[in-house]
């Protein structure tokens, strides 16, 4: 964030710039997933998808990895979202290829969405 932003933001909330909410971003849709223990498909329209197996800790996407930090930096409503149902949960985990594990997408998406910033609610 640049010195302008910083100071428009300071001006509303002190505080704005230097923390972010998660479930602003693509790491609230995944976290809503995994505690829900829902398999769903993340949709970024002009990218691609990712699919959330929560129960087995894995994820698959049918977009290029390299394209990953561009998929999760954007605001959730940006996302469509949609529950996996039994048929497509059960072909990807038939896969010779097992999913890529579900901690590296949580990992990615907190980079993606802090900026630099801290957690809403994280104080020193």
């Amino acid at each position: 964030m640049d010195t302008a932003s910083r100071a428009d933001a300071s001006a509303a909330d002190p505080e704005a710039w230097r923390y972010f909410e998660p479930d602003d971003y693509l790491l609230g849709i995944v976290q809503r997933a995994v505690a829900k223990e829902q398999a769903v498909a993340v949709g970024l329209k002009g990218l691609g998808e990712m699919r959330i197996l929560p129960t087995r800790s894995e994820y698959f996407i049918d977009f290029a990895p390299e394209r990953m930090l561009k998929f999760c930096n954007r605001p959730a409503g940006e996302y469509e979202v949609r529950r996996l149902g039994k048929l497509e949960v059960d072909e990807l985990a038939a896969r010779e290829q097992p999913g890529r594990n579900l901690d590296e997408v949580m990992w990615q998406a907190a980079q993606a969405a802090s900026q630099g910033k801290l957690v809403k609610g994280c104080r020193r």
